[in-house]
């Protein structure tokens, strides 16, 4: 089986960095077609999205046989949704229960992302979260703090046996948006970072985005969030934790924290790589 390179970069976030020669490269796929769960769906209400989750299996077997076949210590990471676990009434709108039937059915191309050597990790999206309780929007009535709605959706992962890792996004969120439902949106504020890391950082994590500026004095900034994260997964004393995130001009390399299992990705690009875009990616898993 082959590989369109076209399109397996319109799907994936390659992360082909220049690391040490004992560093495996880095491929991140992030699957966000709503409108194919919605236009494929089936029944008469609640819906299936079995075809969104077949879709998708395939797209990350593809990408699994390849780096097997060409490039077999590189790792797979992907983007799952706050919902993605859970297996109840699906009403449209979103990718509910796509990774638990990926993980059901799919069950090795779910745990080479997840686990393994090969694994860069399953990193839920548990952000773009809205505390809108007249549209539903918290997963259970008085249950829409951020920290309680992260901890609700990954313990969903976590009650069915799927290893995944925590996100958070810097600064105001995307949803929702803020000439729309300002006051219901979600940001990451230092108290909610610090409850959060409190039941999920021994797990680490990954956020959006290292250059997002917080734009509130409230919100936590991304290397606030990074030293937060890293000291959380490895422990306060570990002295990489300390380190900054890079202006984006800057001339810097790339590293692991950590070891075995337990690792921790910084790394860096110059303009002039990969098509001449800027690339700075942060992820523990």
């Amino acid at each position: 089986m082959t590989i369109d390179p076209d399109f397996l970069f319109s799907i994936s976030l390659f992360l082909s960095l220049p690391h040490s020669p004992s560093t495996p490269h880095s491929n991140f796929t992030d699957y966000e077609e709503m409108w194919h769960a919605d236009y494929y769906k089936s029944g008469a209400g609640p819906w299936t999205n079995y075809q969104t989750v077949y879709k998708y299996a395939a797209i990350m077997r593809n990408v699994q046989l390849n780096i097997q076949k060409h490039a077999p210590k590189m790792k797979l990471g992907t983007a799952s949704a706050a919902v993605g676990a859970l297996s109840g009434d699906w009403w449209g709108g979103n990718l509910k229960g796509i990774w638990h039937w990926v993980f059901k059915w799919y069950p090795e191309v779910y745990n080479f992302a997840a686990t393994g050597e090969n694994s860069g990790g399953v990193n839920v999206m548990s952000y773009d979260l809205s505390s809108n309780e007249q549209f539903y929007e918290c997963p259970q009535p008085n249950l829409c703090s951020l920290h309680d709605q992260v901890n609700f959706y990954l313990k969903s992962y976590s009650d069915a046996g799927m290893a995944a890792h925590v996100g958070y996004e810097i600064g105001t969120p995307a949803y929702p948006a803020k000439d729309h439902d300002p006051t219901h949106q979600l940001p990451l504020t230092q108290p909610e970072l610090t409850d959060i890391l409190n039941v999920q950082g021994k797990n680490g994590g990954f956020f959006w985005e290292l250059y997002k500026p917080a734009d509130d004095a409230k919100n936590v900034d991304a290397t606030t969030a990074a030293q937060q994260i890293c000291k959380a997964a490895l422990g306060d004393a570990t002295p990489r934790c300390a380190g900054t995130i890079p202006q984006p001009n800057a001339h810097v390399g790339g590293g692991w924290v950590g070891g075995g299992d337990e690792q921790h990705h910084f790394s860096y690009s110059e303009p002039e790589s990969h098509c001449n875009r800027k690339k700075v990616h942060y992820q523990g898993y």
